[in-house]
């Protein structure tokens, strides 16, 4: 399947989101995964993939937030798709894999996670409190610095604007920054 980008944008230092439209028709439950095909280098015994973890709700389609973690440093994978230009076009395949919320009847849900593996885990997030169930979710989410918290404010808003959602960041302390205090 062809996916075009929409956008590619920072999130932080390290994450970018790739926003794709998607065909109509396509679904996928939060939590999955889906593989980017990248072009094959003359040095590749066979042609590399990305596998990026679903970061949007499934409300969202026909649009698919992908989070791609990257540095200056980072591998030919990550640079091909940080590099990705609105309307290109890009080869999907997915959704895959089993990675999903757990069913409970009555109680609520704990997450934990930093930088791009919190993807799916925002999917779950954004996906569950979209269906209403009055279940209470927690947002445990780690950083390096207050900097790493990725969508901070996003979280925040979230957190004043549904009582069932919770967000507790975690943060360790840097060079730059010793005494994270306690309300960050």
């Amino acid at each position: 399947m062809q996916a075009v980008v929409l956008k590619n944008e920072a999130l932080s230092a390290t994450v970018r989101k790739l926003t794709l439209g998607v065909p109509d028709g396509w679904t996928f439950k939060a939590g999955q995964f889906v593989i980017l095909a990248v072009p094959q280098r003359p040095e590749d015994a066979k042609a590399p993939k990305g596998f990026y973890s679903i970061a949007s709700s499934e409300q969202r389609l026909p649009e698919l937030e992908l989070w791609v973690e990257h540095r200056s440093d980072g591998g030919y994978v990550s640079t091909w798709v940080s590099a990705l230009a609105v309307g290109s076009e890009v080869p999907l395949e997915g959704p895959m894999g089993h990675f999903g919320l757990a069913e409970t009847e009555s109680k609520g849900q704990a997450f934990l996670g930093s930088r791009a593996g919190l993807a799916p885990l925002r999917s779950m997030l954004l996906s569950s409190l979209a269906l209403r169930t009055g279940k209470h979710h927690w947002l445990f989410l780690g950083a390096v610095g207050t900097d790493d918290l990725l969508l901070d404010a996003e979280w925040r808003a979230l957190d004043a604007a549904d009582e069932h959602f919770h967000y507790l960041p975690v943060v360790r302390p840097t060079k730059d920054n010793p005494f994270v205090g306690k309300n960050v």
